[in-house]
């Protein structure tokens, strides 16, 4: 008799999330590496002192040289795995929880490593202290992504989830991407995000994903940590979360609407295994 998969729930998901973060914080810790945490992870560590409570993913950054330090030493105490730029379809890493959980290969048929329920880990980069030219470059890396992401689609297998004419809706649609090859798209998009050397600029951003000219900022504002109370633990978090935070989310203490309280990873299952 086939063995029915069990879906993790919101609170399974932040819970295993929570273990693989603690296991990334002991590591940089330990290694004198340089990370803050970031995004929803970072609004929920100071409105929530925790998840915010529909988020189901956490965000992690480390300046360039750091980060570089983290994919060639990272050792897990507990059996995560860390899957690179090099291994996968995005252009940062993420630490995946594999021993316990997993997701639909389907999914991502073009990743060299099995992937369970992860945590996203962004590099940040150098850019022009110029602002015109810091807007010419994203709009070179939102170019890139799009390729990148309808790439990515075009070579996702067909659902069982999805009807038939669905499917070939969708095949159509994408058919244009399928020879594009996503593996150079990441490399194009990493090797502009890296053009400024991190010793040659003031200021960074995070260019790699879901790029935007709101992340604009002075390296100043990640060069030190402070320890924040997250659920039931402490992580570090960039001294300038004010200004990260306030240049990402506005007036950051005020709750959504509740229709604009998404999930992220909304798009994918998983399972325990």
């Amino acid at each position: 008799m086939k063995k029915t998969k069990r879906q993790l729930s919101l609170k399974d998901i932040q819970r295993v999330s929570l273990d693989i973060l603690k296991d990334v914080h002991a590591f940089c810790i330990s290694n004198g590496i340089n990370y803050s945490l970031a995004y929803g992870t970072m609004l929920g560590a100071v409105r929530h002192k925790g998840f915010i409570p529909w988020d189901d993913d956490i965000d992690i950054i480390m300046p360039r040289p750091d980060y570089e330090r983290f994919k060639k030493s990272f050792k897990s105490s507990k059996g995560n795995v860390l899957v690179t730029e090099d291994e996968s379809y995005i252009a940062f890493s993420r630490v995946c929880d594999t021993q316990r959980t997993m997701t639909g290969k389907s999914l991502w048929p073009w990743s060299k490593k099995e992937l369970g329920l992860w945590i996203d880990i962004f590099p940040l980069d150098a850019v022009e202290n110029d602002k015109q030219m810091f807007h010419d470059k994203i709009q070179r890396l939102e170019s890139l992504s799009t390729k990148q992401i309808k790439a990515r689609n075009a070579k996702v297998c067909p659902s069982m989830s999805f009807g038939v004419i669905q499917n070939l809706k969708q095949l159509v649609k994408n058919v244009i991407y399928l020879n594009l090859d996503i593996k150079k798209i990441n490399n194009t998009i990493i090797d502009e995000a890296t053009r400024t050397h991190w010793d040659d600029s003031s200021e960074c951003s995070q260019l790699v994903c879901g790029t935007s000219i709101k992340e604009f900022y002075s390296k100043s504002l990640f060069s030190k940590t402070v320890l924040m109370p997250f659920e039931d633990s402490e992580f570090c978090v960039a001294e300038g979360w004010d200004t990260f935070l306030k240049s990402n989310y506005g007036d950051y203490m005020k709750l959504p609407p509740e229709e604009d309280r998404e999930q992220h990873t909304s798009f994918v299952k998983f399972y325990w295994k």
